[in-house]
């Protein structure tokens, strides 16, 4: 059965929500609206920091999701994740980011 098909019966769902993100589908359970932001600050709760890049290597590994480095720090700008351009890292928090310098 084809991807979109699948989506496409998912999306219709009423007990799961979506938000379209790096070109793919980010599919969720609950009441609320997230947003992609919100996503990669749940990615990075398994990490706490990751070098940008690995960071979008492992979204599109890990759930298809394609995004370029500028989009993945648009993305986190609104959210309490830190990135810090000097050494191209995300961190899940400002504290995180100053307990690892």
């Amino acid at each position: 059965m084809p991807e979109w098909f699948t989506a496409a019966l998912i999306k219709n769902s009423r007990r799961v929500r979506f938000v379209k993100s790096g070109d793919g589908i980010i599919f969720y359970q609950g009441n609320h609206q997230i947003t992609t932001g919100d996503f990669l600050k749940y990615v990075m709760k398994e990490r706490k920091s990751i070098d940008i890049y690995e960071l979008v290597n492992y979204l599109e590994e890990k759930y298809g999701l394609i995004y370029m480095k500028d989009k993945v720090i648009q993305f986190i700008k609104p959210t309490s994740v830190y990135y810090d351009s000097i050494m191209e890292k995300v961190y899940l928090t400002k504290e995180y980011y100053y307990e690892e310098i």
